[in-house]
This record gives structure tokens, sequence and C-alpha cells, in this order.
């Protein structure tokens, strides 16, 4: 018998512009079934829609993805701009 495991991301969005170690997010997306940060990511974006612009900053892995309202990643190719190399970097 083979047992499948999937990782859960948290993908998370505040509406904060500055958060610290004490900040809430406003939003926790869950992916269970994602291959990796990218599409986890990816699958939130396109889950949360319009309602994207309401968030300041995105953070997955302790990692940002979305920065003062601007997205670092692609949302239709899930690529990322300078945030590869840093994701890559902590697997």
């Amino acid at each position: 018998m083979i047992l499948e495991s999937f990782m859960v991301y948290e993908v998370e969005f505040y509406e904060e512009d500055v958060i610290s170690k004490d900040s809430k997010p406003s939003l926790v997306y869950y992916s269970e079934e994602a291959g990796g940060p990218q599409e986890a990511i990816v699958e939130a974006i396109k889950e949360i829609g319009g309602e994207i612009k309401k968030y300041n900053i995105g953070i997955i892995n302790n990692v940002k993805f979305l920065e003062n309202g601007r997205l670092l990643v692609n949302p239709k190719t899930g690529e990322f701009d300078s945030l590869e190399g840093k994701l890559k970097q902590e697997q």
C-alpha cells in the first residue's frame, strides 16, 4: 500500500503595509494539493481573484510574493521575478 502525503501550504495575505512578528494575516488560503510553493501561490491568487487588490503583503514559507500590493509572481505562468531564487535556496 502506497500512502501519498501532501504538503499543506499556508498562503497568508495582509492588508497592512508593514507587518511585524505579532501581525495576524487578514486571510489565509490553505493549498493542500499544490506541487510546491509556486503552485500554491498561483492557486491562491486565482481563488481570490479581484479581491487580491485589497491586500498589500502576501507571504508563503516566510517569503513575500506580494509586496506593497505588487505581485512578485506572474499568476498566468507561475513564474517569479526576483523571488524564484529565494524559494529555491530555502528548499
